[in-house]
């Protein structure tokens, strides 16, 4: 199809999708050296980018095409060190892609493969490179923050029993069910309170619990859950955010119902800055919310303390 196309239609060889990328980052993702090479010959630049800054080899690498990266290694060996807008380079985008270095984030290898749950990645990783589990990125996480995360239990006690701390917290004060929570992660949430109860009422470096987090996502099993094993359902973040000021700042309509049925009350909080519900529906811009909590007679002219 390739040579029927190419021929007939000579200018579709340089024609470039939404996000910059030629044909010839789709060959690389897919993995067809053939197919490849015959666009190069008819005369693709192999040294285009993606509007991301990505190469043909951070293509093929996130797929896991050993071929294809053994073919532009060989071809052009100097591109095994290029990076993309975040600094990523060829090797950070195996790890992610997890086909057995620095981000601008400071992201490690492992945890790229940890955040895309990656559990024979991280299994070729950590005994090649014992010191990595305990390298952190920009925001002080390890890589078990960014497999809470992304909610693969594996993959996290995996690294638990390598020896990382459990109780280790990035630069917010943030713990790994923060973290879970953070992401509507119902199975690793279920994994770590029953592993670590007293982690339930942790607060990070803004007083926000777990629950907050999962308010935020939107994720009404986590939450409930979390309430269901103690977690304070009252509980205010050091600006006084409720539950419901979190679920409105962020347009989640399905929370907001949830938290207005089960405790009613929470309707009237306001912040430190008089900030009620209304006004966090409103900064988000969720219509839905906001005209939600007006059926219980919010005053739409409540004002701030500014």
């Amino acid at each position: 199809m390739t040579k029927y196309l190419v021929p007939t239609y000579p200018t579709m060889l340089y024609e470039v999708d939404n996000s910059k990328k030629t044909p010839a980052h789709n060959a690389a993702l897919d993995g067809n050296v053939a197919v490849l090479n015959y666009l190069i010959e008819r005369g693709i630049d192999p040294w285009f980018r993606t509007s991301a800054e990505e190469t043909l080899l951070h293509r093929a690498c996130i797929n896991g095409q050993l071929e294809m990266t053994k073919y532009l290694e060989q071809t052009y060996p100097t591109m095994l060190h290029e990076v993309d807008n975040s600094k990523a380079t060829p090797a950070h985008d195996a790890a992610l892609g997890g086909n057995v270095a620095v981000t601008s984030a400071e992201e490690t290898l492992l945890h790229r493969a940890c955040v895309n749950g990656q559990l024979e990645m991280t299994k070729y990783l950590v005994p090649t490179y014992p010191t990595m589990p305990y390298e952190v990125d920009n925001s002080k996480r390890t890589p078990a923050h960014n497999a809470a995360l992304d909610g693969n239990v594996a993959v996290l006690s995996y690294l638990i029993e390598r020896g990382i701390d459990p109780w280790c917290r990035t630069s917010e004060e943030e713990t790994f069910l923060h973290r879970a929570c953070n992401n509507g992660q119902l199975e690793m949430t279920k994994y770590l309170v029953k592993t670590y109860p007293k982690m339930l009422h942790e607060v990070d470096n803004s007083k926000r619990t777990p629950a907050h987090n999962a308010a935020l996502d939107g994720n009404v099993a986590v939450l409930s859950y979390i309430i269901e094993r103690g977690i304070d359902p009252w509980c205010r973040t050091s600006e006084e955010w409720t539950l419901l000021h979190r679920a409105c700042i962020n347009g989640q309509l399905e929370m907001t119902k949830y938290l207005v049925q089960t405790y009613p009350k929470m309707l009237q909080e306001i912040d430190n800055s008089k900030r009620t519900l209304a006004h966090n529906a409103a900064l988000d811009g969720n219509v839905a919310v906001l005209s939600y909590l007006n059926e219980f007679r919010i005053d739409p002219w409540c004002r701030t303390s500014e």
